[in-house]
């Protein structure tokens, strides 16, 4: 993300602050949108500040310590699933761009999944009650017109 540095010199700050600018050239093929980036930011920013709590720099970061900041997102932030999702997503970019600026070698997010979700498939299913459905087939148009052969 950044040239002419070794990893050591930069600073958390130093890192968002770059990934800003990688995810404005990178993302959405360098057109990506304002929301884009600020939600990337926050969320980079909440990992980095994760990784502060646990004296860990971000460049530092192993496959085994996205696991605990998954961990950390399920049981200690109670997120949804798909919340999970887009932070894993975001750490996993951030990452890769580190890998392609030359920071790291590898990408520790690279692999790690959100978790499943443990509903009851049955739950998901949504269907009308008898009152509805008596409802909707009475609003129906029942007369030879246009609108009544829909």
């Amino acid at each position: 993300m950044l040239t002419q540095t070794t990893p050591n010199d930069l600073t958390p700050t130093d890192l968002l602050d770059n990934f800003a600018k990688f995810v404005r050239l990178d993302t959405a093929d360098g057109n990506a949108a304002d929301d884009t980036v600020k939600t990337y930011a926050c969320t980079v920013r909440q990992f980095f500040s994760w990784c502060d709590s646990q004296r860990l720099h971000p460049l530092d970061a192993t496959k085994d310590d996205i696991k605990l900041y998954r961990r950390w997102l399920v049981e200690i932030q109670a997120y949804k699933c798909a919340t999970i999702a887009l932070k894993l997503t975001v750490v996993r970019r951030f990452y890769a761009g580190a890998v392609e600026r030359g920071l790291i070698l590898a990408n520790p997010a690279l692999g790690i999944k959100p978790p499943r979700e443990n509903i009851d498939p049955a739950e998901r299913i949504n269907y009308l009650e008898e009152p509805e459905v008596t409802g909707l087939l009475e609003s129906l148009p029942t007369e030879n017109t246009i609108g009544g052969l829909r």
